[in-house]
């Protein structure tokens, strides 16, 4: 296991940018991350910058998905492209974990 991955251990990944982890309150909520790149020797693997709390799983999947694509599309049609290949990458790295 690499050092990047016990790091982040209590986090599922969904795309390479962005994990969830479960509430310690409420475990049918999820806490959304997004990691960056850090240079730090606090942060040596990048750092979990919080995006939203408390979040649905599909929901939290779903502004995943939009905040993916969005970052790479230029008009509609690409968009989409880009939706349904995240929402794929999302699915398979979720059931990943589950298997």
């Amino acid at each position: 296991m690499s050092r990047k991955e016990n790091l982040f251990e209590d986090y599922i990944k969904l795309t390479e940018r962005f994990y969830v982890k479960p509430c310690e309150a409420a475990p049918d909520r999820f806490d959304l991350y997004e990691l960056k790149p850090s240079e730090s020797k606090r942060h040596p693997g990048g750092k979990m910058d919080d995006v939203a709390f408390g979040l649905p799983l599909d929901i939290a999947a779903e502004k995943v998905c939009y905040m993916e694509a969005g970052k790479v599309a230029s008009d509609m049609k690409e968009f989409l492209k880009e939706l349904r290949k995240v929402n794929e990458e999302i699915k398979k790295n979720v059931t990943d974990y589950l298997s």
